[in-house]
């Protein structure tokens, strides 16, 4: 379809929501599990580093969450809708969050 000046015309592509429900599911999984995890290191600070078993176990279920943050992010990364940026993030804030856990687990 052309316009009046022979170019081409211009389509737009329009989206209800500005965050694709991936990229929000994403978003919680990986803030929960940056939350355990600062949580985590800072009652750590505060004990000296005698933690008990259920911080190992808490760790493990921020690995958890961590993880299904990045799959959820690759799943909304690849989806057409909701914006480019936030899926992005969503990604990197994921792979911070694996990283940071996953440091924790080799000291």
């Amino acid at each position: 379809m052309r316009s009046w000046f022979g170019g081409k015309k211009k389509r737009y592509r329009f989206s209800d929501d500005v965050i694709a429900s991936d990229t929000k599911i994403s978003f919680c999984f990986t803030l929960l599990s940056l939350l355990i995890t600062v949580v985590t290191i800072v009652f750590s600070a505060f004990n000296g580093g005698n933690l008990p078993d259920r911080a190992g176990v808490l760790l493990l279920i921020s690995l958890i969450a961590a993880f299904t943050g990045l799959c959820f992010g690759g799943i909304a990364y690849r989806s057409a809708e909701g914006d480019n940026n936030a899926k992005r993030f969503s990604v990197l804030l994921s792979l911070v969050a694996l990283a940071l856990i996953l440091f924790l687990y080799l000291i």
